[in-house]
């Protein structure tokens, strides 16, 4: 996991003196801009037009509405039972017509009942689909039902006698670049009974108040004639507007909201904004370097917090352990008791039975229910680590594309030798594809362990609870257990608690890995107050 999801520029450090290219904004003043875009070939006046004629025109990373770098795409999956396993699957197609897709399955960090997945923000014709299995059954799709009208089956469609299969579209019409941020919760009992019992889309609700801020604007800068058609949102009808024919979700209380958007977007986009100057291979290298600065910059503040809140959590999980394990010994003190009374004092043995399975059962019980509320806060926080090192990955990404771009104009103006583009291209994309894979659902690390952790404690919490029983029968096998538990407990480390002394050493070695980076274009931080020295 540690090695996963880095970003290239964070795995290796040698390598950005050999790469081609204009070295980062962080070291030109527009003095040395002007000087290597002498170095251009003679058309470079045709870049600069571009440049000059576009300049506001944002490349596919920008937002929706072209105000803001758009966030990565995410899809969820919940359960509202236990009651079959079940699995999400997504297809999509990347620029240039490449499709990918995706299973969670195949991903180790995705459970039956809970499954996530980050998705770049210029993904395009989206497909999700769900499946479902039991022990008795081959895996099957989920069907379709209407959820307009109370989750009914939906009717076959023409000349079939088979259900629709349920199928979720995004991003399928040539301008459909909103916002995708989806949770889809499925109920039923049986294979063939699973279905989508209510889906939103919380990402739409960040789009739908993005076009209404432009159309506020538009209108009130320039007459009705001047807004290109525009309308104000609440003249059409609010965000109902935007509301998909699959998305139901009655209860406001529970239903998603839009999150915050990554801290380091907004950082990169107060660096530069997004595809200024494009036409301009130098300054638009220098500006992708300023941005991915920013962000990895505030990358670095995230994942400061993020290791405050595991260390908290940490020491939080060694209180409970050690009170729970204490528990665990005066029970089986209280059982040794009871066995050793069903010799010498068989009246008190009832009493002593009963205070060993209460106490056990207490602290199997609080055990639980305390990893249930840790969980929650934790799968917050992780999931704010994941989705802003995504975003960072993609700004790589970019980032990778206008150097090879500026390194092209430098070739063809014969500045720079003849070099392998090849070679530079499968980097970046190799760089895309491992942060992609390592990033893509980090949340979901501790859901693996929850499911674990709680079924340990319950099961403890169970076998507690049965050896008072045992005890009154075989009262010494009843004592045994109750000792080997103990013992057991005393002499192990909770399984989430390792877990999350693993994410901590993980996010520490990221965040040096980091620094070495922003150090070596010029960005040394105080290892104090980890503010900026210039």
């Amino acid at each position: 996991m540690a090695g996963q999801g880095l970003c290239s520029w964070e795995r290796g450090f040698g390598d950005l003196e050999e790469e081609e290219g204009p070295p980062p904004r962080s070291v030109l003043d527009d003095r040395g801009i002007e000087q290597l875009r002498s170095f251009l070939p003679a058309d470079h006046e045709r870049w600069q037009a571009t440049a000059d004629a576009g300049a506001r025109s944002y490349p596919s990373s920008s937002g929706p509405i072209g105000t803001e770098t758009a966030s990565p795409l995410r899809l969820r999956m919940r359960s509202c039972d236990f009651h079959c396993r079940r699995s999400m699957e997504i297809e999509w197609e990347e620029p240039g017509g490449v499709q990918q897709s995706w299973s969670s399955t195949q991903d180790p960090l995705c459970g039956w009942f809970e499954a996530d997945a980050l998705l770049p923000s210029n993904a395009r014709n989206i497909r999700v689909r769900f499946w479902v299995q039991n022990l008795m059954t081959a895996p099957s799709p989920v069907c379709k039902v209407d959820r307009q009208n109370g989750a009914i089956w939906a009717a076959p469609k023409e000349g079939s006698n088979e259900n629709q299969i349920e199928e979720i579209l995004f991003r399928t019409g040539p301008q459909d670049m909103g916002g995708v941020d989806a949770v889809f919760e499925l109920a039923g009992g049986a294979a063939t009974h699973c279905y989508v019992w209510r889906a939103w889309n919380a990402g739409r609700d960040r789009s739908a108040s993005l076009l209404a801020e432009a159309t506020t604007a538009a209108e009130a800068s320039a007459d009705a004639d001047d807004c290109n058609g525009f309308s104000s949102i609440s003249a059409l009808g609010g965000e109902n507007l935007f509301v998909e024919s699959w998305e139901r979700w009655d209860d406001l209380d529970t239903r998603p909201t839009p999150e915050k958007r990554p801290e380091v977007l907004a950082a990169a986009d107060l660096a530069a904004p997004p595809g200024f100057a494009a036409g301009d291979p130098v300054l638009y290298c220098a500006d992708t370097t300023a941005r991915l600065v920013a962000a990895a910059s505030a990358l670095q503040e995230v994942r400061r917090r993020t290791m405050k809140s595991l260390q908290e959590l940490d020491q939080s999980l060694t209180g409970q352990w050690v009170a729970v394990n204490s528990a665990n010994t005066m029970s089986a003190g209280l059982g040794v008791a009871a066995a050793a009374a069903l010799f010498l004092a068989p009246p008190l043995t009832f009493g002593l039975a009963v205070s060993s399975a209460m106490v056990g059962g207490g602290a199997g019980a609080g055990d639980a229910l305390a990893d249930h509320v840790n969980h929650g806060d934790l799968r917050q926080q992780l999931s704010r680590d994941a989705w802003n090192t995504f975003a960072v990955a993609e700004l790589e990404k970019e980032w990778l594309w206008s150097r090879r771009n500026a390194a092209r104009a430098f070739r063809v103006s014969g500045a720079v030798g003849e070099a392998s583009e090849h070679e530079d291209s499968g980097n970046a994309d190799l760089a895309v594809y491992t942060a992609q894979i390592g990033t893509s659902v980090a949340k979901v690390i501790a859901e693996a362990v929850e499911e674990a952790a709680l079924v340990r404690s319950i099961g403890a919490a169970a076998a507690e609870a049965t050896a008072p029983a045992a005890a009154r029968v075989l009262g010494v096998a009843g004592a045994v257990v109750s000792v080997g538990i103990a013992i057991h407990g005393w002499s192990t480390t909770k399984s989430l608690q390792a877990t999350v002394r693993r994410k901590i050493e993980e996010l520490a070695q990221a965040s040096l890995r980091s620094q070495r980076w922003l150090s070596a274009v010029g960005q040394l931080e105080c290892a104090i107050c980890h503010c900026c020295v210039h």
